[in-house]
This record gives C-alpha cells, structure tokens and sequence, in this order.
C-alpha cells in the first residue's frame, strides 16, 4: 500500500510539473530578430513565469492569467558565444505553482540581419548567379559560331586565290606557247626599182630572216 501511495504521488507531481506549456513564434532567427515565448498554465491562475535560455535567466513576464508571453532578441538568446549558429534550448516556470515547460529549441544565426532580409539576399544572389552562367554560356554559342563562319570565309577567299593563280598560270602558259610559235623578221628596204629582186638571209643557228629589198 505504500509503494502504491508514493507511485500515485509521484504521477500527481509529474502531472504537475507536466502543466506548463511553452510555444514560440520563430523558432529560427538571427541576433537582430524577435521571437515571443509564451508559457502557459491552462489548469489555473498564474501570477507570472520565468523564461531561461541554456539554464541561464533572460526575464520573467508578469500575468493576469493562466499564459506569459515574453518577447526577446534572438542576440539574448544566443548569448556570448561566437559561434555562427547556436542551438538554444529554452524552458519557462510558471509561478507560484514552480511548473517547469518542456524544452523548446531555437536556431539562432550570428549575423546582424532579419530572416526576411536574408531570404531576400538569397533570391537576389542565386539570380545573380543564374544570370552569370546564362550570360557565359551565350559567350561561347557566339565564340563558337564566329569561329566557325571565320573558318568557312578563309576556305572560301583560299580557293578563289587558288583558282586565280591556276588561270594566271594557264594564260601564261598560252601566251608563252604563242610567244614560242612566233617567227620574228627584219626587212631592210632600201629603194624600190624595177631590176630590184628581194633577197632572203637566214641567219645561222637562228630562226631570224633578214629580207634584203634594193
């Protein structure tokens, strides 16, 4: 009958202790940012409760019911810690009744900014790097294609020097083949008479005629 009395006080206090109720309202936040914790009693009348962050006392809140709600910093929160984020586990303790919350825990960041800010800083930078990669890919479409019509334009202007030289190099074949076919003559003509008779010399080891005319 005794061990069966103190089990039954034993879940009366836990029941007890069990009362107190703590909700926050952000439970991720930077050390510029505000989050309200609110501790409850709902089986009665509170006169008011204390809040601790990691077993330290940051402030009571006094109450004309059966809830406290305490507003607090997120840079109170975290306390003097350096570190870039912090996991803070936050209770309450309602008075005169002692009951102790559960743990709650809050994500503070160690930077100077709001959570909307830092959304907006995000969005703004992964469009910034959007933009980069867009605008470095377009480069090398561009790159590649003038490349590719610089390298079509030389083949081009390469020919046309080709066949150019090919039809200056066949008019001077033809205009040496001429040039050889030619037989070249020196007339001399000295006066014109009746008893005049043209002469003809071929000049040795030569394809020259001289023609003599009296």
């Amino acid at each position: 009958m005794i061990q069966l009395s103190n089990l039954c006080i034993l879940l009366s206090l836990t029941a007890e202790l069990a009362k107190a109720d703590l909700s926050v309202s952000a439970e991720v936040l930077t050390l510029s940012d505000w989050t309200d914790l609110t501790c409850c009693n709902h089986n009665q009348t509170i006169s008011h409760c204390l809040f601790f962050a990691d077993s330290r006392d940051i402030g009571q809140q006094n109450s004309s019911g059966d809830c406290c709600k305490f507003t607090v910093r997120g840079e109170k929160l975290q306390g003097k810690t350096e570190e870039l984020q912090t996991t803070v586990t936050v209770q309450c303790t309602s008075k005169p009744d002692n009951n102790m919350s559960q743990n709650v825990t809050i994500s503070v960041w160690r930077i100077f900014l709001s959570g909307k800010r830092i959304l907006a800083i995000m969005v703004i930078s992964g469009i910034l790097i959007l933009l980069s990669f867009l605008i470095i890919f377009i480069s090398i479409i561009y790159i590649t294609t003038n490349q590719g019509y610089g390298q079509k334009l030389y083949s081009a202007r390469a020919q046309e020097m080709d066949n150019d030289n090919q039809g200056a190099n066949s008019g001077s074949a033809e205009g040496q083949i001429v040039e050889d076919e030619l037989l070249y003559a020196t007339v001399n003509h000295s006066g014109a008479g009746e008893n005049s008779a043209p002469a003809v010399k071929f000049d040795s080891e030569t394809v020259y005629a001289t023609v003599v005319i009296d």
